[in-house]
């Protein structure tokens, strides 16, 4: 699965967000502006859910502690010290949960993070494109009469 097939599935973004349309860039110039704001409010909420994981892991962390620091027979702790205490809090299935959520928070947060640096870069590219097709600017090389016979003066063969 590709990047951009991942993106667009986890965040249920169109299909062709990330593509412009050259023959409709007036079309194309009318939607960046929503998938734009789209992907901004998405990465306020992905942000803000990342920082709520956080704290969470961070709440979690301390809880334990406290809890193997109050009770380590219950974990089965002959002696404490700051480095079981560690050790015990890393390797609770409590504690994985939540670094797993934060984890994944944070992998949603970089995607669209990514998304919308992309949709800068084709509001970006937009622009070039409408003003290259303004000044009548092809992407496709054009020959002028002129350069085909200097081309043949010269005694090179021009290709077709």
């Amino acid at each position: 699965m590709s990047a951009i097939t991942d993106l667009i599935e986890k965040l249920k973004l169109p299909d062709s967000f990330h593509e412009i349309d050259e023959d409709n860039l007036a079309r194309e110039l009318v939607l960046q502006p929503s998938f734009y704001l789209q992907a901004s409010f998405m990465l306020a909420k992905a942000e803000r859910d990342e920082a709520t994981a956080k704290a969470a892991l961070e709440e979690c962390y301390a809880t334990l502690g406290q809890r193997v620091r109050m009770n380590p027979e219950q974990f089965r702790v002959a002696k404490i010290t700051n480095e079981v205490v560690e050790s015990v809090i890393l390797t609770n299935k409590e504690y994985k949960e939540a670094q797993a959520k934060h984890i994944q928070a944070g992998y949603i947060a970089k995607l669209l993070k990514g998304a919308c640096v992309m949709l800068e870069h084709k509001k970006k590219s937009l622009e070039g494109l409408v003003y290259l097709t303004g000044q009548g600017i092809h992407s496709a090389p054009r020959t002028d009469t002129i350069s085909r016979k200097t081309t043949a003066k010269n005694g090179r063969h021009s290709r077709p």
